[in-house]
């Protein structure tokens, strides 16, 4: 009987680990994704700031399987905005989606350019 209840201890204690562990690994994989896709949606919206204004467009697409993004989806929404009577300023937002264990997570990161 003993034994019996000290193997029950075990299993529920192994379990417990056994969960933790998952959760762990879930999160880190969850958390490195998600600063991988802000770090590349804030390079991407400098990029287009040092350019020309982009037009008013919404651009979407995956990227290549031999891309550094492979795995991840992205689109970028250009508008126009006018956050106070008379002033116009040109949005841009960009976001990049990815699948963990069959869950969809999204970031989103905007800035704003002077309409030409």
């Amino acid at each position: 009987m003993e034994i019996l209840v000290t193997v029950l201890v075990l299993s529920v204690t192994l379990t417990a680990i056994y969960q933790s562990f998952g959760t762990t690994v879930f999160i880190n994989e969850s958390t490195e994704k998600l600063w991988k896709a802000m770090a590349y949606a804030e390079n991407e919206l400098a990029r287009v700031e040092r350019e020309a204004t982009p037009g008013i467009a919404v651009r979407q697409g995956e990227f290549p399987p031999d891309h550094e993004m492979a795995g991840y989806s992205w689109e970028q929404e250009v508008s126009d905005k006018e956050p106070f009577p008379g002033v116009r300023v040109r949005q841009i937002r960009y976001a990049l989606t990815w699948r963990i264990t069959n869950i969809n997570q999204t970031h989103q990161a905007v800035t704003y350019v002077p309409v030409p």
